[in-house]
């Protein structure tokens, strides 16, 4: 796919963003449910989160490219408490 910019093709790898926000719904239960982000994948790039219930805020200028490589392994941890250990799966 090519995007026109300015009369110039522009490859849609190279287009970049300020900001990209992930909701969750409904929002994270705190008491089992967590929300987890590359975080070596984000200091490579620079970008930086913000976790909430309600989602992620990924703040940082970078190519959209690399913005949908951090968001692909997003994983939503279910903690499932038992009466002798937590058990801990991956969405």
């Amino acid at each position: 796919m090519v995007l026109l910019f300015s009369g110039e093709p522009v490859s849609v790898i190279e287009r970049k963003l300020d900001a990209c926000t992930v909701t969750v719904y409904p929002p994270l239960n705190p008491d089992h449910e967590a929300l987890s982000v590359p975080e070596n994948m984000l200091s490579q790039l620079g970008i930086v989160e913000k976790i909430t219930n309600d989602g992620v805020l990924l703040t940082g200028a970078d190519m959209i490219y690399n913005y949908e490589q951090v968001c692909r392994p997003l994983n939503i941890t279910l903690v499932l408490k038992t009466g002798k250990k937590n058990i801990e799966a991956m969405c």
